[in-house]
């Protein structure tokens, strides 16, 4: 029955079978895979991440160096130990769009990437982050930071880096 149900609903011959059982049952809740990292301090676990999130990135269209600028000084806010919180990308994919979507939260706190240069809000929050982060240089804080990233051509999967 299942396939015939599925049989019925047009698809995208890129989505994957997760996208397609979510589009037929959008109750499903399919979750994304989580890579999350966790070491000592200093061995690595931040350039692994950028890394993984750079391997996707870097032959999109939509990946400027302006949005590479702001996604390194998300992850790198101190001098010992890099990451002061934990810090998530979640890649979505979304085969209806041909846009890129960039989006930061933290807290009750958001802004969105725009491309027409108008980034007060995001640079804001990200000018925050650091701010935080040089006031008490020894200490990791609680509160997540969260990079969503959802264009037509990524994996649906989320990196989460932890700090030291």
């Amino acid at each position: 029955m299942l396939v015939g149900i599925m049989e019925s609903i047009p698809f995208n011959k890129k989505d994957t079978l997760a996208q397609k059982i979510c589009r037929t049952f959008p109750d499903a809740a399919i979750n994304s895979p989580n890579v999350v990292i966790v070491g000592a301090q200093n061995v690595g676990k931040t350039k692994l991440i950028l890394s993984l999130v750079s391997h996707h990135l870097i032959d999109k269209d939509f990946f400027t160096d302006a949005i590479e600028a702001k996604i390194l000084k998300l992850f790198f806010t101190g001098s010992e130990m890099a990451t002061r919180r934990p810090t998530t990308v979640n890649f979505s994919s979304d085969t209806d769009s041909d846009s890129c979507v960039i989006r930061l939260e933290m807290g009750n706190k958001h802004a969105e990437f725009s491309d027409d240069g108008d980034n007060e809000a995001l640079d804001n929050l990200l000018n925050q982050i650091e701010a935080q982060s040089k006031e008490n240089s020894e200490n990791a804080y609680g509160e997540e930071v969260v990079l969503s990233i959802c264009a037509p051509t990524l994996p649906n999967i989320n990196f989460t880096d932890l700090p030291g």
